[in-house]
């Protein structure tokens, strides 16, 4: 195989390798650099996308193979860029082909959440991560799902990140792709979609999240934050670093949509959240000194959370109601609504019933 722009082909031996190739990929051109340079519109999708452009002048510029993955209305494209010389002129062999249905259902099967049936880590960080495309990417976090999950146990966590993927699902288009990129974070990622059309559906997306129902947990209400951006011919994973810039100023409110639309000046009056210092001793004591409430504030919460799980062990009326009184005073403290107290005081009741 010719791989490098050491081989130096005539223009006969540069059409049948052109024709060679052809046999595996629909999409064959042999771009000279001058083409790739000046040509106005995309090489594979016309003015629509940029997106291959910057990669053919990265292997012209280092003469190293390079493979993209990409999408185009919908369409998931394989695209493979090879450096040749032709009569002593480099050029970049550019081969384009669509990935088919079999083999699109074999990559379900290895890049699928088994939990959420989205997308996982593993299919961004080899499929989405270096695509290059115009489009709409979000990161979306939940808010305080660690709480909830400590709260409602595990299980009730795993209902809610299903039903979490189901209501950010219906607010996107059916072509978009969405990635479950953490525990409880989402990238969504929409191509060539409009900028209003964009902002709009992340609200439809923070809406859905909110207006979620877990099945034996409807007492439950969850939000999101969302930080979005358009990105136009960049890689997703530069799209996914700006959106998660904009997901932290999101985090001053729960339930927030931050978009690179919105104004900046809109954020002026928050007060920063983190403190980026140096590894001075000083500035580790005002670290501190800033973590220390939120370390107390989780403290008290499992203390009394435990409090709550002992009582209830005796498993009596009396038990029962000094619990309900304890809850009372945990919300009253930290300014919470994530559970129910009838509800969680039956559940976790007749979990230690079940376990004598």
């Amino acid at each position: 195989m010719l791989n490098s722009h050491e081989v130096n082909l005539t223009d006969e031996e540069a059409a049948a390798e052109v024709a060679r190739v052809a046999k595996t990929y629909p999409v064959v051109r042999l771009l000279s650099a001058d083409q790739i340079k000046s040509e106005p519109n995309c090489l594979l999708a016309g003015d629509r996308c940029p997106c291959l452009r910057q990669s053919s002048l990265e292997v012209l510029t280092d003469s190293d193979e390079v493979s993209e993955q990409l999408l185009n209305d919908g369409v998931e494209y394989r695209a493979h860029l090879r450096p040749l010389k032709v009569e002593g002129k480099p050029h970049v062999l550019l081969m384009v082909r669509p990935i088919d249905e079999q083999e699109a259902a074999e990559e379900d099967l290895v890049y699928t959440d088994v939990l959420t049936s989205v997308h996982n880590r593993r299919y961004y960080e080899e499929k989405l991560r270096s695509a290059r495309m115009n489009a709409g990417v979000a990161m979306i976090d939940l808010d305080d799902f660690r709480v909830f999950n400590d709260t409602c146990g595990r299980h009730a966590g795993d209902l809610a990140l299903g039903a979490v993927a189901t209501a950010i699902r219906s607010g996107i288009r059916s072509t978009d792709e969405l990635v479950r990129y953490g525990c409880d974070k989402f990238v969504a990622v929409m191509p060539n979609i409009p900028s209003d059309d964009f902002t709009r559906r992340l609200h439809q997306v923070s809406d859905a999240v909110h207006s979620t129902i877990i099945p034996g947990h409807e007492y439950v209400s969850l939000t999101a934050c969302v930080g979005g951006v358009r990105i136009h011919g960049e890689t997703v994973d530069g799209g996914v670093g700006r959106a998660v810039q904009l997901l932290s100023r999101a985090k001053a409110k729960a339930g927030t949509v931050v978009t690179d639309a919105d104004s900046i000046e809109a954020f002026q009056s928050e007060k920063p959240l983190v403190l980026i210092a140096d590894d001075s001793e000083m500035n580790r004591a005002i670290l501190n000194e800033m973590l220390d409430p939120i370390r107390e504030r989780r403290h008290y919460y499992e203390a009394r959370i435990g409090e709550v799980y002992d009582i209830l062990r005796e498993g009596s009326e009396k038990a029962r109601a000094a619990a309900a009184e304890t809850l009372a005073d945990v919300r009253a403290a930290m300014k919470i609504n994530y559970f129910d107290d009838k509800e969680l005081i039956a559940g976790q009741t007749e979990h230690f019933a079940h376990n004598k």
